[in-house]
């Protein structure tokens, strides 16, 4: 029997809440707020050591704890439960006299705080409901994570190859790159292993990861003896959401077509959509998918499609069609409706799903049209084993050799007796959170003058572990007042703290009314600095390029080794004033960032 979001929620056991406040009106009020929406099992502490003794006796799904108390403040509190009894979520009640120390607890964790008096009832339980759902979501994502952890022998070599890694480093920063890191590989892991053991069905998938963490994901299964299902899909943006969106979906996925009636295509995407739309709901937060099953009593495919590219059904004697999506991307719009399409699949038909990535850059900085792909995939044919190796061979040809600029997914799903095979490559460093791994970067710096002025040329990838060298020499120039040209004609990628950097360099010329200029720039860079809202440096692109000086010489990394914690720092906050959306794609790593420096300097104090 399938399980929905509603049922879930009244099943679900019963949130437990610890207030302490030395104030019993507060107290009272507070759990008269609570109460009156929900009925949470609500205890209360009249102070800080009376909250600890109870936080020892038993577990907490969330604190909501007053600053200012006698014996022991709730600050003290905090930090003493972060250490010894974890798992809780915190918010701070507090008063305008404490308003300093409520920020230093959030910057060691707590969810949010509140200050007294409340003046909202309404923006308090929305924010207790807030926290509750980020632990839910926390927790879940850790029983994920153990759950493959146990199940999953190269997983645990992964894990291990990063605990490696973190010990060598031994910097907090590391932590942050970790965490990325292991959201990739639980993505990856969700994908299958092998095809279903089902007589008259064979399919074929190929992933190629980006140098971003993405959320493509596919896979196949027997629903019974005769019925198999196929889905993929594509969480948009990157990193960290993206990566979890992917996990939720076939996670939710997985419970709503559980049971001895499956699911109609249909039916479970606006299932899917529903929650996504009342659990996940962000700007820019969205899955686009496609869900077909495969009848070989009835030799039908039945499908839908939610703002997926269109699917390429291939049949027995050659002719191709497409596959348009019925209904638009999961989590946009919560009363929206999918259509559901039924068509013969005979014995020898194959269809052959793939998510966007595929498509970016086959004229540059331009996509292929689903015609277009039609006119390539003609020159393929479908049964050769290696044809999804030959469909990405042809579009990596079609970029010039250039990386992709997203994850590609490719998979065939055929009625009839071919040899199936799943190939899934392992996940690559992220490129839109930057990582702190000693050789990520493989890039050169290069500088040299002429009678113009000076020239800065990247080479390679552009990544944090050279932003700062770049930085300091970029400013040098700049501050001696003299012409800079940054050449990025030998530059195939540049990561955010890259992005960041040049723009701070850009602005500091034009307070110094300092002419720089940018040539050369590829069309995927270009892409970022319209994506990420730089106008400043866009304004600053050169109408031609100039000659290269006759001589240069390399700049050598600095401090060779070590995360610039600060460049990090300065770079992200320089693209998230841009514009609210790089202010909340780039907010958690910011935060982060911040607490590492105030802990590293509460170290050398």
């Amino acid at each position: 029997m399938s399980i929905d979001c509603k049922s879930q929620a009244k099943s679900s056991p019963t949130s437990k809440l610890l207030i302490v406040d030395d104030t019993a009106g507060i107290r009272q009020m507070l759990i008269r707020i609570l109460r009156s929406e929900r009925s949470y099992d609500l205890q209360e502490a009249c102070n800080g050591i009376e909250a600890k003794a109870k936080l020892i006796a038993d577990d907490f799904d969330l604190v909501i704890t007053d600053l200012n108390m006698p014996g022991m403040n709730g600050l003290q509190l905090m930090a003493w439960a972060l250490e010894h009894r974890p798992g809780a979520t915190w918010i701070i009640l507090s008063g305008f006299g404490t308003f300093e120390t409520a920020i230093e607890a959030i910057h060691l964790g707590a969810f949010d705080f509140v200050p007294k008096p409340i003046e909202s009832r309404t923006a308090f339980r929305i924010t207790v409901r807030n926290a509750l759902d980020q632990k839910r979501l926390r927790d879940e994502r850790n029983r994920l994570n153990t759950e493959l952890v146990h199940a999953n022998s190269l997983l645990h070599e992964r894990v291990g190859q990063l605990e490696s890694a973190c010990n060598l480093l031994g910097d907090q920063a590391e932590v942050i790159a970790d965490d990325l890191q292991r959201a990739e590989r639980i993505q990856c892991a969700l994908l299958p292993n092998s095809v279903p053991q089902v007589e008259g069905i064979s399919a074929a998938a190929v992933y190629r990861p980006s140098q971003r963490i993405g959320g493509d994901l596919y896979d196949i299964f027997r629903l019974d003896d005769h019925r198999v299902a196929f889905v993929i899909a594509d969480a948009a943006g990157h990193g960290v959401s993206a990566a979890m969106l992917s996990v939720l979906f076939k996670t939710r996925l997985q419970q709503f077509n559980n049971g001895e009636s499956p699911q109609h295509p249909a039916i479970l995407l606006e299932r899917l959509n529903e929650y996504l739309f009342d659990e996940c709901a962000s700007p820019g937060l969205f899955i686009t998918a496609a869900y077909g099953v495969i009848d070989l009593h009835k030799s039908d495919l039945c499908f839908a499609s939610a703002g997926h590219p269109p699917m390429v059904l291939r049949r027995t004697n050659g002719d191709t069609e497409m596959l348009y999506h019925t209904g638009p991307a999961l989590g946009l719009d919560r009363e929206a409706k999918y259509a559901e399409n039924r068509i013969r699949f005979d014995r020898g038909d194959q269809v052959l799903c793939y998510t966007d990535g595929l498509c970016d850059g086959w004229v540059e900085g331009q996509r292929l049209s689903a015609e277009g792909l039609i006119q390539v995939l003609t020159e393929i044919d479908f049964h050769e084993k290696d044809a999804l190796l030959s469909i990405l061979s042809k579009a990596s040809e079609a970029r010039e050799g250039r990386a992709a600029g997203d994850d590609i997914t490719l998979l065939l799903v055929s009625s009839g007796d071919m040899e199936s095979s799943l190939d899934n490559t392992s996940p690559k460093h992220s490129s839109s959170t930057p990582s702190f791994k000693k050789d990520a970067s493989p890039a050169s710096i290069m500088v040299g003058s002429d009678d113009c002025g000076w020239v800065i040329r990247i080479e390679g990838s552009g990544t944090w572990a050279h932003s700062a060298t770049f930085f300091e020499r970029a400013k040098l120039v700049v501050n001696d007042d003299q012409p800079l040209s940054i050449d990025l004609s030998g530059c195939s990628y540049l990561d955010s703290t890259f992005l960041g950097t040049i723009h701070e360099v850009v602005t500091i010329a034009d307070r110094r009314r300092i002419n720089v200029e940018l040539q050369g720039v590829a069309p995927k860079v270009l892409d970022e600095f319209f994506e990420l809202g730089m106008e400043r440096v866009l304004g600053h692109l050169s109408a031609e390029d100039r000659p290269l000086p006759a001589h240069m010489e390399a700049l050598q990394r600095q401090s060779e080794g070590v995360v610039d914690q600060d460049r990090l720092l300065r770079a992200h906050e320089a693209l998230a004033a841009l514009n609210e959306q790089n202010r909340l794609e780039f907010q958690n790593l910011i935060e982060a960032l911040r607490c590492e420096r105030l802990r590293s300097q509460d170290a050398k104090l």
